[in-house]
């Protein structure tokens, strides 16, 4: 495993600096085990199992009422849940395989780095480019993070779908579906009030705290003060 520590700061209106320290690992070799090519390989198979039965039963209505009406009648909300799941699955299957490429060409630059040379590298060029893939490599990893934090939901919709089938188990999904349109009008509320409190308080703490310095920062504070999580000693300062 190789470590990449980055020090950023940040600098808010009033001119505080606040630093963040962030440290990434990764792995020079991901498969280190026979069984990571049996999850993985199941893994596809599973995702493969849905998109030819999925596309199967489309071919199958528009064939038989005409690519309208076919793609209309296809078109419910547990087949919605599918096609996410594989839409997805497919963005963090071509993520990985980006990141394989990317661990391929990191072990390239450790083999031409030598600890009896000043920087590892007696090219500069050479230690430019690996600090430059060090970086991308950060970059990269932040939004394959994001994209797998967001995939259990997708999963937890589809485990909702599986569970419709049994009339016991099928008392959540359908008070959901009952109550969808009010929990729509509700959440649009509830969103303009609080993107509302986000901005009050980006206004009145950002130039001095760092959680209130940009809206999105504010936003993440703004939803733990929701749920209770104040920071109070922070805000009195």
């Amino acid at each position: 495993m190789i470590l990449a520590t980055h020090i950023n700061f940040f600098v808010t209106g009033a001119g505080h600096i606040h630093k963040n320290l962030a440290s990434v690992g990764f792995w020079l070799e991901p498969y280190h085990g026979w069984w990571c090519y049996v999850v993985d390989i199941i893994w596809v198979l599973l995702v493969l199992k849905i998109f030819f039965e999925e596309g199967a039963e489309l071919m199958q209505r528009v064939y038989q009422m005409g690519p309208c009406k076919g793609v209309a009648e296809y078109l419910t909300l547990s087949n919605f849940v599918d096609w996410c799941n594989v839409a997805a699955s497919s963005a963090i299957a071509i993520s990985w395989i980006l990141h394989l490429q990317e661990i391929s060409q990191l072990r390239g630059f450790l083999e031409q780095a030598s600890v009896s040379v000043a920087g590892s590298w007696s090219d500069e060029e050479i230690r430019s480019s690996y600090f430059s893939h060090m970086h991308n490599m950060t970059r990269s990893w932040y939004w394959r993070k994001m994209m797998l934090a967001a995939y259990p939901f997708v999963l937890v919709c589809r485990l909702f779908k599986a569970l419709s089938a049994q009339p016991r188990l099928a008392l959540v999904t359908n008070t959901i579906q009952a109550a969808g349109n009010d929990l729509l009008h509700f959440g649009l509320v509830f969103c303009c009030v609080f993107l509302l409190f986000t901005a009050s308080a980006t206004i009145l703490f950002g130039e001095d705290l760092l959680n209130f310095s940009t809206f999105g920062r504010a936003a993440d504070t703004s939803f733990h003060v929701l749920i209770g999580d104040i920071p109070w000693e922070d805000m009195q300062k």
